[in-house]
């Protein structure tokens, strides 16, 4: 999937685009700083999104390009955004309780059914009580 992913972005080009409305969606249910986990982060359109209003953002991707992509930005920008390489059907690395809010924008799907099961028990680990 990486390499799939990796290869079709080196024939694309990351543009700037805006966020999705699902992020708008989500962004009103975070009345204050937050810290979020954001699988499957893409190009970053929803991280700059939720980081721009002051949330601290811990965006994962399988590709490559689109981790280096969120990087970059991220030192430019001045936000509070970590990248990391992370494969959505791998072990989540995060300490249980480390987050305020997951947010996942088209890129559970794209695994099979057990490790999405898996996933969302993990997802709940991670998230602080009320997440």
């Amino acid at each position: 999937m990486a390499q799939r992913m990796d290869s079709y972005w080196s024939t694309k080009k990351l543009t700037k685009k805006r966020s999705h409305t699902f992020a708008r969606l989500a962004a009103r249910l975070l009345k204050r700083e937050k810290k979020i986990l954001e699988l499957g982060a893409g190009g970053g359109a929803d991280t700059f999104f939720f980081a721009a209003r002051g949330h601290t953002v811990t965006a994962v991707d399988i590709s490559s390009k689109h981790v280096d992509h969120i990087r970059k930005k991220a030192t430019s920008s001045g936000l509070k955004v970590e990248a990391k390489r992370f494969d959505l059907a791998g072990k989540f690395p995060w300490k249980s309780q480390s987050f305020d809010a997951a947010y996942a924008h088209l890129s559970l799907h794209y695994i099979d059914d057990a490790k999405t099961k898996r996933n969302f028990r993990e997802i709940h680990r991670v998230l602080k009580r009320g997440g």
